[in-house]
């Protein structure tokens, strides 16, 4: 019963224009303003917004700006991105302060 519970409102989450990404075994409902959403690691997700990279908290709040041609994810507190042509790497920011 609770799966069949589960698969409608996926449905309606869907249907309502809402996308579903997994993030530790929860299910988190990101707006269709983004244009690519990746898995959740360390607490952000790397997103895809007007052809820029930047990184998303869990509750879609943005984290990290826009700003980069590509990104990876965190591992370890630093992720590798991509601007103005050349690869380097940020550190992820402590979401504690924030």
């Amino acid at each position: 019963m609770k799966k069949q519970v589960c698969v409608l409102l996926c449905l309606i989450f869907i249907l309502a224009g809402m996308p579903i990404v997994n993030a530790d075994n929860a299910q988190y409902y990101i707006n269709l303003h983004f244009e690519n959403v990746r898995e959740f690691n360390e607490g952000l997700a790397v997103v895809l917004k007007n052809n820029k990279w930047g990184y998303i908290d869990k509750e879609a709040k943005e984290i990290i700006k826009f700003q980069y041609a590509d990104a990876r994810d965190f591992s370890e507190g630093i992720a590798a991105v991509n601007l103005n042509g050349k690869w380097g790497f940020i550190a992820r920011p402590n979401l504690l302060d924030s």
